[in-house]
């Protein structure tokens, strides 16, 4: 159960992030994906609440969080926005994608979505605003283009080809070049 997941994730936090420290490594744990129970198997590390109690677990700037906003967007409760305002300062890596919620026509599911491209003007996550807000903040973090749909003929591994990642790549990359000038 959650609790059972908390005290296991406690447990194993407590035991590394002081040997992280010793060598100057930095961990960031990934949101669940999705975000949201499934199959009645609970999941913990899924909004914004859950990523604040993991990093106050061992206030540490090893104790970070890898920011996947495609991630945290599957649970449709969530405020990725919100979620980024208060939680940057934490934020070690993030690998940006976006997703898209099936209609009940497409679907039959409150949870159903889809990978999308990054751009997609129907996506879920505001990657423009997300990406304007971390770079006001002075968010420094690396990142990288995360999943996105194959492209007939080119991606034979669906939502990791190369073309589809370099195309949500060079959308990152000009939205922050935008924002830098």
């Amino acid at each position: 159960g959650e609790a059972g997941l908390w005290s296991a994730l406690e447990y194993f936090l407590k035991a590394i992030i002081p040997v992280a420290e010793e060598e100057q490594v930095l961990l960031g744990l990934h949101p669940d994906d999705p975000s949201f129970n499934v199959r009645g198997r609970p999941r913990i590390a899924k909004d914004g609440v859950a990523l604040q109690r993991v990093v106050d677990i061992v206030p540490s700037a090893s104790n970070g969080i890898t920011f996947c906003p495609g991630s945290l967007a599957t649970n449709r409760h969530n405020d990725v926005m919100d979620i980024a305002e208060r939680l940057w300062p934490h934020f070690i890596f993030s690998h940006f994608r976006n997703i898209r919620f099936l209609s009940e026509e497409e679907f039959d599911g409150e949870w159903a979505f889809l990978e999308t491209y990054h751009e997609d003007e129907k996506g879920a996550v505001p990657l423009v605003p997300l990406l304007k807000l971390l770079h006001e903040k002075g968010c420094k973090m690396p990142y990288r283009a995360d999943h996105a749909p194959g492209m007939y003929g080119h991606d034979a591994n669906f939502g990791y080809g190369l073309v589809a990642r370099a195309q949500g790549l060079s959308f990152l990359q000009g939205v922050l070049r935008g924002l830098d000038a």
